[in-house]
């Protein structure tokens, strides 16, 4: 298991889906997208457990 720890603000996707994001840190994005790129959905997507507070 691979973890990133980091801050950021989760925004809503502004269209009719109720998609929340993060905006994941540049140092961080491009280790993701090397070792994950190949199995990553559309708009570069990929499932993972994030933990906000005591929640995951």
């Amino acid at each position: 298991m691979n973890k990133y720890n980091f801050h950021a603000k989760v925004w809503l996707y502004p269209g009719l889906a109720a998609w929340h994001f993060v905006t994941v840190p540049k140092k961080d994005s491009g280790m993701i997208k090397k070792l994950f790129g190949d199995i990553a959905a559309g708009f570069g997507s990929l499932p993972v457990t994030a933990t906000i507070g005591k929640t995951s």
